[in-house]
């Protein structure tokens, strides 16, 4: 109940910047997660958390809660997420840092970074600069999932290029 009305407090704030009109189901952190393909020892990085629906349903897929760092760009839901996700490393900040801020963490890249960033309601300049810190901190190989409410690409297509990201559907889900 409690990560409902984070949501919603936040959602009322500022709807634009949650980009979405309910919490991430159960149903779509299963998928995510399991086409997020963690292996045993891998970071996890979470762009966006939010409540902790991606992140509550690694834990439950086995992913070491150490393992994980979120990137939080919103205080409210960062203070919910520490309360939450004590073992996780939490970070305040902004995506378009993620190579800077795992430096700071102690690490160079990660093969694993799940979103639930708003990227269809950003402006392409943002998306486009979350493309290249995503490309520049994802390990050779690595696996970056990203969900979408609408049926085009959540990253523009040339800066997926540009960046060397390539995409592919992995699953539709309704709920």
């Amino acid at each position: 109940m409690e990560k409902t009305m984070v949501f919603w407090r936040g959602y009322l704030k500022n709807p634009r910047a949650i980009g979405a009109v309910a919490p991430s189901s159960s149903h779509l952190a299963r998928k995510m997660v399991r086409a997020l393909d963690a292996r045993p020892g891998d970071l996890c990085v979470e762009l966006g958390p939010g409540t902790g629906v991606f992140t509550d349903q690694m834990i439950k897929e086995g992913i070491p809660e150490e393992n994980i760092v979120l990137i939080e760009f919103n205080p409210r839901f960062a203070f919910h997420l520490k309360q939450r996700f004590p073992k996780a490393s939490l970070i305040q900040g902004d995506a378009r840092k993620l190579p800077q801020i795992l430096c700071q963490i102690g690490h160079n890249n990660t093969p694993r970074i799940i979103s639930g960033l708003p990227l269809r309601s950003m402006k392409w300049r943002e998306k486009n600069a979350i493309a290249l810190s995503v490309s520049q901190a994802l390990s050779p190989g690595g696996i970056f999932i990203q969900f979408t409410y609408f049926n085009g690409e959540p990253l523009p297509k040339n800066a997926c290029r540009r960046y060397g990201l390539t995409g592919e559907r992995v699953s539709l889900v309704v709920r």
